[in-house]
């Protein structure tokens, strides 16, 4: 085991090891996810760029979030030049509520952001256009709906706390799409290869341990 698993984990998707049109997420929930495209390779899922997506079922336990929480993927890229959501925790077909994600925009920058009733969001400086290497990131969020970190691979990106959003009402996890109702918004092009979310806001010397533990699949 690569890390502790504690009772905030609501998803862990180690997608190097999940084949099949569906699975069942590796955490204590047991999401049932089903996949459209995204084709398994040994480091992960590879997303089309064009309309793949990995779909969480519905969640029921709203209890799992209090408003705070954590998203943490390795990616590796292969599109550029257009928004592209990577790991979504959303209140499922409302376009103002995909609460959490990482998004490559048409800057070629990683994002994190929340969004309610105002947007809270953090951008690189840094652009990326290679694909010769994945990229740990993670975003930590409190229960006010504030960005506190954003972690680009050992780098914290920093904070925004401008606007106050409700994000105790995630009801879906969605992975190289954003969760709204029309298909194929923002499409993600590359591999994902771990993603997590926890119901709670990590601290940073977590989050490192995590990077430390899970790297050297990615050398």
């Amino acid at each position: 085991m690569d890390f502790i698993f504690d009772p905030s984990l609501v998803l862990y998707l180690p997608l190097q090891e999940l084949d099949g049109a569906s699975f069942m997420s590796k955490d204590a929930c047991g999401h049932l996810c089903t996949v459209t495209g995204a084709l398994w390779r040994p480091h992960g899922r590879y997303f089309d760029g064009t309309d793949d997506v990995i779909k969480a079922n519905t969640v029921t336990d709203n209890s799992l979030f209090d408003g705070a929480h954590t998203i943490i993927a390795w990616v590796k890229l292969n599109k550029w030049g257009a928004n592209q959501e990577i790991v979504a925790a959303a209140r499922e077909g409302v376009a103002a509520t995909h609460y959490s994600l990482f998004v490559i925009d048409s800057a070629n920058k990683f994002n994190a952001a929340t969004n309610d009733i105002g947007q809270n969001i953090v951008t690189t400086t840094a652009t990326y256009t290679d694909d010769t290497g994945h990229h740990f990131l993670a975003m930590m969020v409190d229960a006010d709906g504030h960005i506190n970190h954003f972690i680009v691979d050992d780098t914290d990106i920093g904070s925004d706390s401008t606007n106050t959003n409700d994000l105790s009402t995630v009801s879906a996890f969605w992975l190289g799409q954003l969760p709204f109702t029309s298909a194929n918004v923002n499409p993600f092009g590359g591999t994902i290869s771990e993603a997590w979310v926890y119901g709670r806001e990590l601290t940073v010397l977590e989050i490192e341990n995590i990077r430390l533990a899970t790297k050297w699949r990615y050398r």
